[in-house]
């Protein structure tokens, strides 16, 4: 069974391995899709908003070196500016940084962006239709998408069905999100090539529930993993620790380890 990330540096190196692997297989357009509020330990800071940013912050250090130019596509100007500052002079030597905000009714036409044979774009959280306008932009050989955290064009639907809506264009690299069942919280999880798996936590305990190659078009088949999991319980005449709720405030906490000590309880505050 495949294995969560225990730290943010196992999550770094699983994050690198699945991308080599993802584009080794010419897969062009890449999906990267994580919890907002995993701290990666990339930024020393207490933003709310900062997964996306260090998420692209790990792939661009993925290419460093490679001589591949890279452009890193944040949805306005604000955004990409907290990047600039956050990162530092370090990597806008050779990193690419672009505004979506720009793109004019006729997209990229009205402002002329100059593409290389081979190029990699970053997009950080576009909107529906600046990601369709830079898909326009580079739907040619060489040019590689990786679209990470696209929540203003998921934020109008539920989990399965937008992710549904993303691989129809996109291959999942990494996702990692927490999902509600019923009322019962879980946490959603795939690495390329690897199937995908519905967790969940109590007592600093995992039980799978649900794995399958394919992402469920619903939420039944997850349902259904989840009831025969209750009635396997009750044979035994207890349900099992998981089916309890889970205290709002103990769910989805922090997420980081607080010592490096502790880097086998990294996710064990879910």
């Amino acid at each position: 069974m495949e294995q969560l990330p225990k730290s943010p540096k196992e999550f770094s190196t699983m994050l690198r391995n699945s991308l080599q692997r993802c584009l080794h297989q010419r897969h062009s357009r890449i999906l990267v899709d994580v919890e907002d509020s995993i701290s990666l330990e990339v930024e020393n800071s207490s933003a709310k908003d900062k997964t996306k940013r260090e998420l692209a912050r790990l792939i661009v250090e993925m290419f460093y070196g490679t001589g591949i130019p890279v452009t890193v596509a944040f949805c306005n100007g604000k955004e990409l500016q907290v990047a600039q500052t956050t990162w530092g002079a370090s990597t806008q030597q050779w990193v690419g940084y672009f505004s979506l905000d720009k793109v004019g009714k006729r997209g990229f036409q009205d402002i002329g962006v100059q593409i290389a044979d081979e190029q990699v774009w970053i997009c950080v959280d576009p909107k529906a239709q600046q990601l369709d306008s830079l898909l326009g932009l580079v739907d040619r050989p060489g040019q590689v998408v990786v679209l990470i955290n696209p929540r203003r064009i998921q934020q109008n639907t539920n989990l399965l069905s937008s992710l549904h809506q993303m691989l129809k264009q996109f291959t999942p690299v990494l996702v990692l999100r927490r999902y509600m069942v019923q009322g019962k919280r879980c946490l959603l999880y795939n690495r390329f090539p690897s199937n995908w798996y519905l967790f969940t936590f109590q007592n600093r305990q995992k039980k799978l529930v649900f794995e399958a190659k394919d992402l469920p078009r619903n939420e039944q088949t997850l349902c259904a993993n989840l009831h025969h999991a209750a009635s396997a319980a009750s044979q035994v005449g207890s349900l099992p620790s998981f089916w309890n709720h889970w205290p709002l405030a103990t769910w989805w906490k922090n997420f980081s380890p607080k010592k490096e000590k502790e880097e086998e309880d990294w996710m064990q505050d879910l």
